[in-house]
Order: structure tokens, then C-alpha cells, then sequence
């Protein structure tokens, strides 16, 4: 789903109610975000990464970017919730414990399927409703809405955290670093870093591996290398100071940390296939 094509106060996040008369069966797709899907009622036959999984009622499926999701089976009565989000999202929650912690949750550290309470469906059921409405009110009604969408996702990710706590949901393998959570982790030090530092050793030696290790992990992740992710960072940040016109090019290159404005120059032409000024020119046009 591209969130920036609908109109959300927040596009790094879109919960809804799966229209299931518009999903395609047989056809594999690759997730571009993260996902949990709450099944409510019917029965439900899906692969992920070809593993062949028959969801029951009351189950929460969690997807991970660039999971290969394939929908085999559905009863005509399924009904499924959905709540997408960006790892941008996710990483700015300031959620109450450690990183390592919060990361499980998402990854497969846990097993991917989690059978749930009455009292939990209804619960998660409830969260995903309220995300569904506020962010599909006008951003100017209302004070503090972004952060009642982090609250009410917060509740989400607390609700499944203690459920697993409270059941024996987690794998045996919970206490090895796995390679999703290695890789959300490199991808939260770019979001805070890129600024200041784009070369991937620096992140290999904050992560206490090898650039090797840490290259190979982020392809097998997200089927990239770790120099685009930073670069891609980069030029993001690039194009969205160049959308607003009292920033200057120098600004833009000073702010990004390039030593001068040639650097900057071959930099961003390298990624895009346009010179800043040309760029910008373009969003005239």
C-alpha cells in the first residue's frame, strides 16, 4: 500500500477493515511495510515466504517488510483487520522498555502467528478502530492527534507483548539477535544519523559486527544493501529541503553535512539522474 497516496494525518500509518472480495488469491505480493492483521471470524489459508499457514478466528498475523504474502484460501465470512505502518513510525514511539524488546514483537524472534483471548481481539479490535478514525479526520480538528495514533498503536504493541508474556508463545530462539531485528536496528540509527554520517562501517562498528555481517544481513532483510539505505535516506531528506524554497542549496548541503557544493552535486545526481538546481526547477514545472 502507498500510504502517501491517501489522504491520512499521518501516511506512515493506515489502519482498515480488509475488503476481501478485492483480494487476489494465488498471487504472490511482497510486503513494503510492516503489518499486523487481526482475523475475526472465518477461516483463512495463507503462505508467507512459502510457509503454508491455515489462520483460525481470533489470530493476530504479524508481516514484515518484504515478506512475500500469498492468500490460498478464505471463507466467505472472513473478516480481517489491518493495521500498516512504516518502520519510521514504529521507531519513534519512545515505547516504555528496552529496544531489543520492542524489536521481538515484530520480528521472528516470535512466531508469526498468535492465537488470542476474546477479551485480547476485542481490545486490539478497539485500538485499530480509534487509529482508523483519527487518522481520518482533518488534522486541523482536533489538538495532539499524531500522538493519540502513537498512543492508541502503543496499546497495540503493549496488548501483544503481554499476551506473549503471559502464554508460552516464544520460540526457543528468542535470545539470539535475529537478523530482522539487526536490521530495523541498522535502519534506526541511519534515521537518526544519516546526517552526520553515511558511510556503512560507521553503523557496523555502532552494531558490534562487521560491515560483511551487517551488509549481508540488510540484503537477506530487505533486499537491499545498507549504502542504499543511506543514500536513500539522504537524498529523501535532500528532496524535501529543496521542496521549500527559502532553503538554498548551500543550506541543503550544509545541513546534509557534504563538504561542498560539488560533492553535494555529484552526490545527488548520482541517485537521481538530476543536479539540485534542476531538480528543484522540475518541481516548478
Amino acid at each position: 500500500m502507498d500510504f502517501k497516496s491517501m489522504k491520512l494525518v499521518d501516511t506512515n500509518i493506515s489502519a482498515f477493515t480488509i475488503d476481501i472480495d478485492n483480494i487476489r488469491q494465488n498471487a504472490p505480493s511482497r510486503a513494503g511495510c510492516f503489518g499486523i492483521l487481526l482475523f475475526k471470524q472465518g477461516r483463512v489459508r495463507i503462505v508467507i515466504d512459502k510457509q503454508c499457514i491455515d489462520v483460525d478466528p481470533s489470530s493476530l498475523l504479524q508481516i514484515l517488510p518484504n515478506n512475500t504474502i500469498e492468500f490460498r484460501e478464505m471463507s466467505h465470512d472472513t473478516i480481517i483487520e489491518c493495521v500498516l505502518f512504516s518502520n519510521a513510525f514504529f521507531a519513534d514511539l519512545n515505547l516504555e522498555w528496552g529496544s531489543r524488546e520492542a524489536l521481538e514483537v515484530l520480528s521472528s524472534s516470535f512466531i508469526k502467528i498468535l492465537p488470542l483471548n476474546e477479551e485480547k481481539v476485542s481490545s486490539i479490535s478497539f485500538h485499530i478502530s480509534k487509529i482508523k478514525i483519527l487518522n481520518a479526520q482533518n488534522p486541523d480538528s482536533g489538538f495532539f492527534i499524531p500522538q493519540m495514533l502513537k498512543h492508541y498503536f502503543s496499546l497495540i504493541i503493549y496488548e501483544v507483548f503481554n499476551f506473549r508474556q503471559e502464554g508460552s508463545y516464544s520460540d526457543d530462539d528468542t535470545v539470539s539477535v535475529r537478523k530482522e531485528d539487526l536490521a530495523i536496528k541498522f535502519t534506526n540509527l541511519v534515521g537518526a544519523h544519516y546526517h552526520t554520517h553515511k558511510d556503512v562501517q560507521y553503523y557496523a562498528d555502532q552494531l558490534h559486527i562487521s560491515r560483511t555481517h551487517l551488509t549481508r544481513t540488510v540484503k537477506d532483510v530487505f533486499l537491499t544493501t545498507p549504502k542504499k539505505i543511506i543514500e536513500d535516506k539522504v537524498i529523501s531528506e535532500a528532496k524535501n529541503l529543496l521542496f521549500k524554497n527559502d532553503n538554498t542549496i548551500n543550506h541543503v548541503m550544509s545541513h546534509l553535512n557534504f563538504e561542498d557544493h560539488t560533492t553535494f552535486t555529484k552526490f545527488f545526481k548520482k541517485n537521481t539522474g538530476q543536479t539540485p538546481s534542476s531538480y528543484r526547477k522540475s518541481l516548478l514545472d
